[in-house]
């Protein structure tokens, strides 16, 4: 039994060394007495009280990620999801282009404007049509927001996907694009003029590799965007080791950071470092920030915010990396 729950296990993410000391392992007791966790989820996940899956830290470069991912989340065997589950999916997913989102969505079109933009400066002499790839996609905003902005041909990819998601994209809707869980079907649309990549490379088993193949199906004009979370273990673990006498709103934010699908906590620094190893060199810098426009300009969230736009971009011209989340590259 112990092969199979710790059929993943790795070295580390950053150096590849395997030189470790466990900080914190999440098990069965763990997930429902402290974060409520379903039983009956984790039953159909197979994680029962032999299993476990530890967070380290690399004693050699001080990287923190999941060593023994348990093997279930890495299993992405092809599925079909009932009419029900589309249906549900479909919802949560309309529910995303609301009034409760529009802050969100306004930072989102001023990240898709920023990516066209330079799409289009090193696309003057063509007359091709756009295409874009939403690597790690799930269910996010960009796939259908790079079809407006004019991308013709626009892949999202997931291995999450079920067989039967572009069922919720069909090809005669107006606002188009294919959903696929099939690396084949990625390259085979390749290459591409833009790849987004937006929190998803937390969850990369391989996170160099997969970096390498975003590369490899990028044009060599092509532009990429990665949005990578900072998750600061070294600042939260005392909280994580003691969530269980914590009240929200840490709690919510050690929940939605630190669970089993989030494999890698790598911070600027080193994250910046493997775009460099694999290739890419930053082409970009954008000024953004959350703006509530009910709220007015000089609401203390809004200067807040507008303060925290004005730190990473600053910090970007400098080449301080460590508030830096967003990253536009580009082939060396």
């Amino acid at each position: 039994m112990s092969e199979i729950l710790h059929a993943g296990v790795r070295g580390c993410v950053i150096c590849g060394a395997d030189n470790t000391e466990t900080v914190f392992t999440f098990t069965r007791e763990w997930l429902i007495r402290v974060r409520g966790a379903n039983p009956l989820l984790l039953d159909d996940m197979e994680f029962d009280n032999d299993s476990s899956s530890s967070i380290v830290r690399c004693r050699d470069c001080s990287c923190y990620y999941i060593r023994d991912v348990y093997a279930k989340r890495l299993n992405y065997e092809p599925t079909v999801w009932s009419e029900e589950e589309l249906l549900q999916r479909r919802d949560g997913y309309r529910n995303i282009f609301s009034r409760a989102n529009m802050h969100h969505l306004e930072y989102q079109t001023r990240i898709m404007r920023y990516i066209s933009r330079m799409v289009l400066s090193k696309n003057t002499g063509h007359k091709s049509e756009l295409s874009l790839l939403d690597y790690g996609a799930s269910f996010g905003v960009l796939t259908p927001m790079a079809r407006v902005f004019g991308f013709k041909r626009v892949v999202a990819y997931d291995p999450g996907f079920s067989d039967n998601t572009d069922q919720l994209s069909g090809q005669e809707a107006i606002i188009n694009f294919r959903y696929t869980n099939k690396f084949e079907d990625v390259d085979r649309c390749g290459p591409y003029d833009a790849i987004v990549c937006q929190s998803a490379d937390e969850h990369f088993f391989e996170l160099r590799n997969e970096i390498k193949r975003i590369y490899e199906t990028l044009k060599s004009d092509g532009i990429v965007y990665f949005s990578h979370p900072i998750m600061d273990l070294s600042a939260d673990l005392s909280n994580l080791r003691n969530e269980h006498n914590i009240k929200n709103p840490t709690k919510r934010d050690l929940e939605k950071r630190y669970h089993l699908d989030h494999m890698n906590y790598v911070m600027p620094r080193h994250f910046k470092n493997i775009l460099h190893d694999q290739g890419f060199t930053e082409c970009g810098i954008i000024f953004n920030y959350m703006y509530e426009s009910e709220r007015g300009i000089l609401s203390f969230k809004n200067m807040v915010s507008l303060a925290k736009g004005i730190v990473k971009y600053v910090f970007g011209l400098l080449h301080l990396n460590f508030f830096k989340t967003e990253y536009f590259v580009k082939k060396k």
